[in-house]
């Protein structure tokens, strides 16, 4: 009798592993899992250094274009007397410095550090910007022959003086650059001088032919 309910036990019992392999097999599943996700976590690509790079880039882009445009409209303000004290000052150096031009020079600098921040490494418009800038330098020279007076045997301070008095002329650096051209190749010539680098800016920024042009 005890023969045959351990013969129906025995068959009744399912084959397999024995007993205690299901206890293994999730340890060892578990352990598996860890495994694989602190492999997964090591094989994670982290971050290069040229995108944390490109990111500061951007943002120390940002902050100046913010801050250019902040100073741009104190100066435009400022030409018209619209900033107090601090203004006045700012309107007596631009206008003492450029002359007419001094009134372009807050949008001119607001527009030439978003063109340089924009095209960093780019040597064209590096030429371009360059060329810009001569094209004020010769613009202020040209008002001062124009607009301005031309002391004779005054003081260089006397172009910065007018300047900021009214914004007649090219201001300091205008009378400064007349001044020295026309003690060498004298009123005609520095005419000439003014309008052929003029002529020779205008060709590097827009990129056409003066020549065919004509």
């Amino acid at each position: 009798m005890s023969d045959a309910v351990k013969k129906q036990q025995g068959s009744a019992r399912k084959p397999g592993r024995p007993k205690g392999s299901t206890t293994k097999k999730n340890t060892g599943t578990t352990t598996a899992k860890r495994q694989s996700s602190t492999s997964r976590d090591k094989s994670r690509p982290r971050r290069p250094a040229y995108e944390e790079e490109e990111d500061m880039g951007f943002m120390r882009a940002e902050v100046i274009i913010i801050c250019s445009f902040a100073v741009a409209i104190l100066l435009f303000l400022s030409n018209f007397g619209l900033c107090g004290i601090v203004g006045e000052i700012l309107k007596s150096v631009q206008l003492g410095l450029f002359g007419i031009l001094g009134y372009l020079l807050p949008l001119l600098i607001f527009i030439g550090t978003c063109f340089y921040l924009s095209n960093q490494g780019n040597i064209h418009a590096a030429v371009k910007l360059g060329a810009v800038i001569v094209a004020v330098l010769t613009l202020c020279g040209l008002f001062q022959l124009l607009f301005g007076k031309m002391p004779q045997d005054g003081p260089v301070t006397q172009f910065y003086i007018d300047g900021a008095a009214g914004g007649a002329g090219g201001g300091l650096i205008g009378g400064a650059l007349a001044s020295a051209l026309m003690f060498f190749v004298g009123r005609a010539g520095a005419y000439l001088v003014f309008l052929v680098l003029l002529i020779i800016c205008m060709v590097c920024i827009t990129g056409k032919s003066f020549v065919s042009a004509v």
